[in-house]
């Protein structure tokens, strides 16, 4: 077991200006209810501001160290060591960074606020806790949000992955509370099949890899494509868990044709597309150099389980993002949320699409999602507008050379490739 190293006294010197830093020069805390109105924008409520109530709040995190640095106030903890800075960072209080303004329904014509909040622990932290280390962090801002309004809360990245998936906070709190994974599966099949296109592919042709299969993201794309593609390999680490998830589509669907797998590399040399959705904090989860050429690997979870260098590469695949999407309206996030201008993660845009539809209650809870949940949200998206904003990868939107040499891949695997009934399976 690693073991914590005590503080020094210089450790603690520069332990308390990082608190200082967070309390008085970053954010006003908001676990005091004065401190929380005097957060808020000037006029936020007032006759001179437009904007509506806040219905909806949303949670963010560091995904790692780097994302700290980020704050202005706490850019001379660069300086510091690394692991400190991280873990004193986690102890923050929730914060409130920004209003979400302008998000209207083409449909319905109604505009939503809501309100963005971060904490500061990163993933690595949220696995080096106990969970209710990270559930106080939520419920503190679950309550926060209630207080200025909102009555929906959506858990951002790895927060809907701690624990239960949200469970337990939506036990302890008055607002309802959504992980936004079910929009995110939404987001992953739709990001596929517009890949696929691209190349010229059809998704009834494939073989798919859903590398975190056991996952509530993972399960739900599992259930989905069994009716729609040639094979699935179900792969994750437990084996009485990919039992369990393959016998309950096997069920639903007995014509599906599944292989499971806890070796997530075992299957990449048979598939031409791979979901990666694991809980990982690990950029290396598969070998990219086993990939197919022509295959197109959707990696879903945050932080990245694949490493940007790696897939440089290997020109010949093609590495997309998924869960970027479009809001309607004129959508102004008040905070770098490092997306595209109007864009946001599918976990944020399913908060705000629930507080379209005025469903406040709790929404993507713990890690089933059901295929009729998948159905219901593709047709909200579509009612209020929602849409897809293009391929990405590793944050940056596709380019015609990137596809081309995907493109010239897949003719060139299609003409050497053998027939279905003469893959070893």
């Amino acid at each position: 077991m690693r073991r914590t190293r005590l503080l020094t006294g210089n450790d603690r010197h520069h332990a308390a200006r990082i608190i200082t830093q967070i309390r008085t020069t970053l954010y006003p805390p908001v676990t005091a209810q004065a401190q929380e109105t005097s957060a808020l924008p000037a006029g936020l409520y007032g006759a001179g501001n437009c904007s509506p109530p806040p219905t909806f709040a949303f949670l963010v995190h560091p995904l790692t160290v780097n994302d700290i640095y980020k704050s202005r106030p706490l850019r001379f903890a660069r300086a510091l060591p690394q692991p400190l800075v991280e873990r004193l960072i986690a102890y923050a209080p929730p914060v409130y960074l920004a209003q979400i303004r302008g998000i209207r329904s083409p449909a319905t014509g109604e505009e939503i606020t809501g309100l963005l909040y971060s904490i500061g622990t990163t993933p690595t932290q949220m696995l080096r806790h106990a969970p209710e280390f990270t559930y106080r962090r939520l419920v503190q801002t679950a309550r926060s949000a209630a207080r200025r309004g909102a009555r929906l809360l959506g858990l951002g990245a790895f927060t809907s992955v701690v624990g239960d998936a949200g469970v337990t906070v939506a036990q302890r709190t008055t607002v309802g509370i959504t992980s936004g994974n079910t929009l995110t599966v939404v987001a992953t099949l739709e990001t596929i099949e517009t890949a696929l296109a691209q190349l010229g592919r059809n998704l009834a042709q494939c073989r798919v890899a859903v590398i975190g299969a056991t996952g509530s993201i993972g399960a739900a794309c599992a259930r989905m494509l069994a009716t729609q593609v040639q094979h699935v390999w179900l792969v994750a680490p437990r084996r009485e868990r990919l039992h369990a998830l393959s016998q309950t589509i096997i069920q639903a669907h007995p014509r599906a044709q599944l292989d499971c797998s806890t070796d997530p590399n075992a299957a990449l040399d048979q598939v031409n597309v791979v979901i990666l959705t694991t809980s990982s904090l690990s950029d290396q989860v598969i070998d990219v150099h086993r990939l197919q050429p022509g295959t197109v690997v959707c990696d879903v979870a945050r932080p990245p389980n694949i490493n940007q260098k790696a897939a440089h590469q290997r020109p010949d695949v093609l590495f997309i993002e998924s869960g970027e999407i479009r809001l309607p309206g004129q959508p102004d996030m008040g905070f770098d949320l490092a997306l595209p201008p109007g864009s946001a993660y599918a976990c944020l845009a399913e908060t705000a699409l629930l507080a379209l539809e005025h469903r406040y209650g709790d929404y993507t809870v713990g890690r089933i999602i059901l295929p009729a949940q998948v159905h219901e949200l593709a047709a909200m998206m579509r009612k209020h507008g929602l849409q897809l904003t293009g391929l990405h990868s590793f944050g940056q939107p596709l380019t015609p050379a990137q596809l081309g040499a995907v493109r010239a891949a897949v003719a060139q695997a299609d003409t050497a490739s053998p027939s279905v009934s003469e893959l070893v399976l």
